[in-house]
């Protein structure tokens, strides 16, 4: 009796021994942020990776709890209307931040996990900040013996901290690995960048300034771009677009692209991605990034076919979901939806409406005086108005300056054609928002009952008379 007493004993432990074995972990798949911030009236947190990825508001108590899914090791933005954070987070952590937004470097405090690394982010953003590396005006404007010294002086203060951080044998090893590359990818991006934006901001001619400008780009291109694990690594991303940018400014630097269909650009730009970015995980990302920023800029249309052809063969469950959330923006003004009747003002103060112009096809330019780009497209505009004079288009440029005057002293100024409307709110206006317009000159299609044709149509000095003539031959 007692040998079975003890054989059901042992069978029991061995069969709840064998459950704790089988039962397998389950990988963490979320992270969770709590902020405590003091003030009054605090905005809304969001929480960026690749894109938004959560939102959420402060309680009474100025408490708030960010969740989102995690699936590796990340750099996230938390923003806080115009402030924001860098934090280092690996799935399945939850992390607790106290601070004030006003100074949020100087009253940050971190409890939970991570919490070491990400203090290790606010000392280096204080280091940058002490060095010059954080005020653009200041470290672009400087002469480049002062652009040397901060660079070194950086370099310096970046190498110390990272000494003290591989003593640390609780750091995460994912942010040792990323936070020992940052510095070469920093400094060498901008060195790279010196010598356009110092032009730009100082009026020194580029052949006149006494730095390496060719040296410098050399060594950008040098960067190692194959390593898609640093891929969360902001810099490391900032290096793929500013590697990307040299590529497409030399192929197509005899190539009028100005003048180029946008689908033939979009060609283009792709085959140079496929060309230069061979490893496979960087490539789609690049190709996400772009069409992200087509989609938010330009909206559907052209794009289609090539994001139709992403989204079916994206392995990056993330990209996907970031695009699709991104084109629900365009779901009021895709082709066959009929535009609110906006109003508008005429330069001699009257009140319209664009249903004043049902009838005919309405080619619309969002445009302002002080638009660089927008200024450089009047000569095409103007050309085309001439051309398609007895057809049955209106030619509507919408102003969205400040204030009126501006706009009406570029109309007394210069002969420009076509009809000239004012949009008040400027960015804010109802117009603006109704379609998306986050850069100018943009341009719309209507057709003659007020019904979208292209929300995003091409320039004057692009390929829009085939869209115009294919229109104009079905009303």
């Amino acid at each position: 009796m007692r040998l079975l007493s003890t054989l059901l004993v042992l069978t029991t432990m061995v069969m709840v021994l064998f459950s704790c074995q089988s039962k397998k972990e389950e990988t963490p798949t979320h992270i969770t942020i709590t902020v405590k911030a003091e003030g009054e009236d605090l905005p809304d947190l969001e929480l960026h990776l690749f894109d938004k990825i959560a939102k959420a508001s402060p309680n009474e108590e100025s408490f708030t709890k960010l969740n989102a899914e995690a699936h590796s090791p990340a750099y996230y933005t938390i923003r806080s209307g115009r402030n924001s954070m860098r934090v280092f987070l690996v799935p399945g952590d939850s992390l607790h931040l106290e601070l004030d937004w006003t100074e949020p470097s100087s009253t940050i405090q971190f409890t939970g996990d991570r919490a070491f690394e990400n203090q290790f982010l606010v000392a280096k953003l204080l280091v940058e900040q002490q060095v010059g590396w954080s005020n653009f005006v200041e470290l672009y404007s400087a002469n480049t013996d002062d652009f040397y010294a901060k660079m070194n002086a950086g370099l310096l203060a970046l190498d110390s901290l990272i000494r003290v951080l591989e003593k640390d044998d609780q750091v995460h090893e994912d942010f040792l690995f990323f936070e020992r590359r940052y510095p070469e990818y920093r400094i060498t991006h901008m060195g790279a960048n010196y010598a356009n934006w110092h032009s730009r901001l100082t009026g020194t001619d580029i052949e006149d300034l006494d730095f390496p400008s060719e040296e410098a780009r050399s060594n950008l291109m040098a960067l190692e771009n194959t390593n898609s694990h640093l891929l969360t690594l902001p810099v490391f991303r900032d290096v793929l677009e500013a590697q990307k940018a040299i590529i497409w400014k030399e192929l197509t630097e005899d190539l009028e692209v100005e003048n180029m269909g946008f689908k033939e650009a979009l060609e283009l730009e792709f085959s140079l991605m496929r060309d230069y970015f061979r490893e496979p995980e960087v490539l789609e990302y690049l190709k996400f990034n772009y069409l992200k920023d087509l989609i938010m800029f330009r909206g559907p249309g052209d794009i289609d076919e090539t994001l139709n052809e992403f989204l079916a063969n994206a392995q990056e469950e993330d990209y996907v979901a970031i695009l699709n959330s991104e084109m629900k923006n365009w779901e009021n003004i895709l082709p066959g939806k009929k535009v609110p009747d906006f109003e508008f003002e005429t330069p001699e103060g009257e009140v319209v409406k664009l249903s004043d112009l049902e009838g005919k096809l309405i080619y619309i330019d969002a445009w302002a005086t002080w638009c660089g780009p927008c200024l450089r497209e009047h000569p095409y505009w103007d050309d085309l108005v001439e051309e398609y004079a007895e057809e049955d288009i209106y030619f509507l440029a919408i102003s969205i300056d400040n204030t009126r005057e501006p706009w009406l002293r570029m109309l007394g100024e210069k002969d420009l054609r076509g009809i000239h409307w004012f949009a008040e709110n400027a960015w804010e206006a109802e117009f603006m928002k109704h379609f998306n317009i986050m850069g100018i000159p943009r341009f719309i299609l209507l057709d003659a009952e007020r019904k979208v044709i292209r929300p995003s149509a091409d320039r004057p000095s692009g390929q829009i008379r085939d869209l115009l003539d294919s229109n104009l031959s079905a009303i």
